[in-house]
């Protein structure tokens, strides 16, 4: 564990400190989940309003879930919002290969934020909520981490721009093995908690 730590907060791109985030608004269309404490990705009638959620949608949810990718394909959102509960997304679909993490079939979960650093990009989890997500997830372009939850990740994780980890426990653990071009930085974000930012690396998680 020392030694990963060691080596992570070694490389030169890991910036650890304050960084400022603007707010701004995206016409999104919200996806609220209503399959229960579990069910699948895919069946339309699993979120409000019925529908898969696609590239702008905001997924949000109320309450702890268990929520299954299996099926080949990708699946879409523009944000996560976990309001409270633990929500794990997960597959029973064999593992995807680790760095250079080319896409390849799914499942794939497909983070589109843009690059303007507005609050509902990437990962909103609330103050004592969780979010842990066991499928490859793909970023192209910049994603946050907002407010004071707990986000972990157990998959492999492509980050091709800019990405900022901000307020709460941000926990990459056993197969995350996270590949990112461009920028990995642990800043401030929105907070609803006083603790400052908290990056853990275990279990054999791997930052190229």
């Amino acid at each position: 564990m020392q030694e990963i730590m060691k080596s992570v907060f070694g490389k030169s791109f890991l910036a650890v400190g304050l960084a400022a985030f603007t707010f701004g608004a995206f016409a999104a269309t919200e996806k609220v989940w209503t399959g229960g404490s579990s069910g699948d990705w895919y069946t339309p009638g699993n979120w409000d309003p019925s529908g898969v959620p696609t590239a702008d949608s905001i997924v949000t949810f109320n309450a702890s879930a268990t929520v299954k990718l299996d099926q080949n394909g990708d699946a879409n959102c523009w944000a996560i919002v976990v309001n409270a509960g633990e929500v794990r997304i997960e597959t029973d679909l064999p593992a995807k290969a680790a760095a250079p993490l080319e896409k390849d079939d799914g499942p794939w979960l497909n983070m589109n934020s843009n690059s303007t650093g507005a609050e509902n990009n990437g990962w909103n989890v609330k103050k004592g909520a969780k979010l842990d997500i066991a499928v490859p997830t793909w970023c192209e372009t910049r994603t946050d981490k907002w407010y004071g939850g707990e986000l972990w990740f157990h998959a492999p994780l492509r980050l091709r721009g800019v990405s900022y980890f901000g307020y709460g426990t941000n926990c990459f653990a056993q197969g995350a093995n996270i590949y990112s071009d461009r920028q990995f930085t642990v800043g401030h974000g929105a907070s609803d908690t006083g603790l400052r930012d908290c990056v853990i690396f275990t279990d054999n998680a791997v930052l190229n």
